[in-house]
This record gives C-alpha cells, sequence and structure tokens, in this order.
C-alpha cells in the first residue's frame, strides 16, 4: 500500500553511519517534517517526524526548507512487523501551500 506523509520542512541534515556488517559508511538525508493541524474541536496538534531520504534529494529539499514536502512511502505488514519506507516509484512533491488545510469548514452532510 502506498502511502504519503506530508508535512512542512523545517531543516535538513547529512548523516553518516557505519554498516556494521560491512564496516561501510553510509550517508543519508535526515529530514525534519512537521505538520500543524486543528482537531474538530478547535485545538491544535503538532505531528513532527525526521525522515530519512537518498541524497540525491538534498538539493530539493534544501531549496524547500519553509515549503510543504509531500513524500510517498510504501506500508507493509508481515505477521510479525510492519514496515514504512519511501517509493521510489513516485517522485518526492514540494508544494508552496499546506495541501491539506482547509480554508472554510466543511459542512456536516444531513
Amino acid at each position: 500500500m502506498t502511502l504519503f506523509f506530508i508535512g512542512e520542512i523545517i531543516s535538513s541534515d547529512i548523516i553518516e553511519r557505519k554498516d556494521k556488517n560491512t564496516g561501510e559508511m553510509l550517508r543519508y538525508l535526515t529530514v525534519n517534517v512537521m505538520m500543524r493541524m486543528v482537531t474538530k474541536e478547535g485545538k491544535p496538534k503538532v505531528y513532527a517526524e525526521d525522515i530519512q531520504l537518498p541524497l540525491i534529494y538534498q538539493d530539493t529539499v534544501e531549496q524547500g526548507v519553509g515549503k510543504y514536502i509531500v513524500i510517498p512511502y510504501n506500508y507493509i505488514q508481515t505477521k510479525d512487523k510492519s514496515y514504512l519506507f519511501p517509493d521510489d516509484k513516485y517522485q518526492l512533491v514540494i508544494l508552496d501551500h499546506n495541501p491539506l488545510e482547509v480554508s472554510k469548514p466543511l459542512k456536516k452532510s444531513a
């Protein structure tokens, strides 16, 4: 199943770590993404995540700080675990505005 993580790009960093099996140094991009929302009751909620992406997205992400990012994810459920990882079949998208922002309240259906 493909899911989409959406939020404002706050910052990004390049992280290095050593692969325990091969000893190889691995580098990846960590992006801090935040989403502000309001519940039906009008209460503010803030969610933040650090997301790992391949280094090929470094320039795109750095130019998008303060803008909104949409990251496609694959979700796989096995009998023992759930896995969530970026879906490389799709490109991430940078937007100037929050795509989930509702400009006026939705009317309840009767």
